[in-house]
C-alpha cells in the first residue's frame, strides 16, 4: 500500500502533525511520501492507495488551498481519504462552554472533509484535529473577540502555546495506526499447529477453527488456559489465546536483524500479509477466510523463541522510553469457526471505540 500524507501549513503546527503521521506510516512497514499541498495536483493524489490530507483550521474551516484541491479531485479516485487539522480554540472535549467555541472556530473541519467524500465517492477513513499554537495575530483576534475575559485569556493562552504537545502527536500516532488497520485488506501466507507446546509449530495445508476453543489438533486449544504457567496459577481461567497471528511486516522487520523466519518459527498459527496485526487495537475483530476472530492480547513473548533461533527473543524486542516492547503477534479468540487455508482473505472488520 502506498500512502501520501499532504499538508497546508503555515505556522508549522499542521506541518508537525503531518511528520509525526508519516513516521508512524513509515515504521508499519508501508512506503510512504510527505508532501507541501503545494507540491500536489488533484491527479497526482491518483498514485497513492490512502491519502491523509492536513490543513490549518481558518475560520472555523479547512484553510482555503485545501477546500480547493479537495473541490478539483475527480469522482470515484482509486483512493481512501483521511483528515486531520490544528486548530487555535480548545479541543470538542471539556465543558459546554469550550464544546461551543470548538464547534464554533473549528467544527467545520471535520464537516467539510466528509462532505467531499461524500460528494466525489471516496472512501472515508477518518479525522483527527487537535490545538496547535495561535500565531500573534490571531493571538490578538482571539483576545479581543473571543475570549475577553482576563483570567480565562491568560489560562487559554499560557496552555495554547505548548500545542502541539507530545499528547498530541501521540493522539496523532494512534490516529495514523487506526486508519492504516481499518477496512485492511490482506491474505493468509501460513496456517500452522502442532499437539505440543514449544517452538516451532509446523505449516500445514489448511487448519480447522472451533468457535471459543482452538484450532484442531493444536496444543492451545481448550475452553481453559493452556498457557503452563498460567494454568498452574488458576487452571480453571478462560482461554483468550485461541490462536496466536503474526505478519509479514514482523518477518521484514526481524530479517533487519538478521533472521529469515519461516512460518510456525514463533510458534504461531496463522501469518497474513496485507495487514498489519501489530498496529491493531485490542478488541479488533477480522474475517480471516470464513472465520471471524477478536484480538486479545499482545503476545509477550519468553525465551522458548530462542529454540527456533538463539537471537530470535532479542530480535522481535525494542527498548522504548527504558521499557521493552514486543513485536511477536497478537493473540486472539475464535468467535466464528472455519477452516483457514493460505490465500484466505483477511479482512480487519470493526475496532473498538476510541477511549
Amino acid at each position: 500500500m502506498k500512502v501520501l500524507v499532504a499538508y497546508y501549513s503555515q505556522t508549522g503546527n499542521t506541518k508537525q502533525i503531518a511528520e509525526v503521521i508519516h513516521s508512524e506510516v513509515l515504521s508499519r512497514g508501508y512506503e510512504a511520501d510527505l508532501k507541501p499541498l503545494a507540491a500536489l495536483t488533484p491527479e497526482s493524489l491518483n498514485g497513492y492507495d490512502l491519502v491523509f490530507m492536513g490543513s490549518a483550521c481558518h475560520s472555523s474551516d479547512l484553510a482555503m488551498p485545501v477546500k480547493a484541491l479537495l473541490e478539483a479531485i475527480a469522482p470515484s479516485p482509486p483512493f481512501r481519504l483521511a483528515g486531520f487539522a490544528t486548530h487555535s480554540t480548545y479541543t470538542p472535549e471539556g465543558d459546554a462552554r469550550r464544546r461551543v467555541l470548538y464547534e464554533a472556530w473549528a467544527g467545520q473541519c471535520t464537516t467539510s472533509f466528509e462532505r467531499t467524500c461524500q460528494e466525489k465517492g471516496i472512501a472515508w477513513c477518518g479525522y483527527f484535529g487537535c490545538q496547535g499554537a495561535p500565531s500573534a495575530p490571531i493571538e490578538v483576534f482571539i483576545h479581543q473577540t473571543i475570549l475577553t475575559d482576563a483570567e480565562e485569556w491568560e489560562a487559554y493562552i499560557a496552555d495554547a502555546r505548548t500545542h502541539p504537545d507530545e499528547g498530541d502527536k501521540e493522539e496523532a500516532r494512534v490516529f495514523a495506526r487506526r486508519v492504516l488497520a481499518a477496512g485492511s485488506v490482506g491474505s493468509v501466507v501460513a496456517v500452522c499447529r502442532k499437539a505440543e507446546p514449544g517452538v516451532p509449530k509446523y505449516a500445514v495445508d489448511a487448519v480447522e477453527l472451533i468457535e471459543d476453543f482452538g484450532i484442531t489438533g493444536d496444543y492451545h486449544a481448550g475452553k481453559f488456559v493452556r498457557h503452563r504457567y498460567l494454568a498452574k496459577l488458576d487452571p480453571t481461567m478462560p482461554n483468550h489465546r485461541h490462536v496466536l497471528i503474526t505478519d509479514t511486516v514482523i518477518f521484514a522487520d526481524v530479517a533487519l536483524r538478521g533472521i529469515d523466519l519461516e512460518p510456525g518459527m514463533m510458534a504461531e498459527n496463522i501469518v497474513v500479509d496485507g495487514v498489519s496485526v501489530m498496529a491493531l487495537p485490542l478488541g479488533t475483530r477480522i474475517g480471516i477466510g470464513e472465520t471471524l476472530v477478536e484480538l486479545t492480547e499482545k503476545r509477550d513473548p519468553c525465551g522458548q523463541l530462542n529454540g527456533s533461533h538463539p537471537r530470535l527473543l532479542e530480535a522481535v524486542s525494542t527498548d522504548e522510553n527504558g521499557q521493552v516492547c514486543w513485536n511477536a503477534g497478537m493473540f486472539a479468540r475464535i468467535l466464528k469457526g472455519g477452516r483457514v487455508r493460505p490465500g484466505d482473505a483477511v479482512v480487519v472488520q470493526s475496532q473498538p471505540e476510541a477511549v
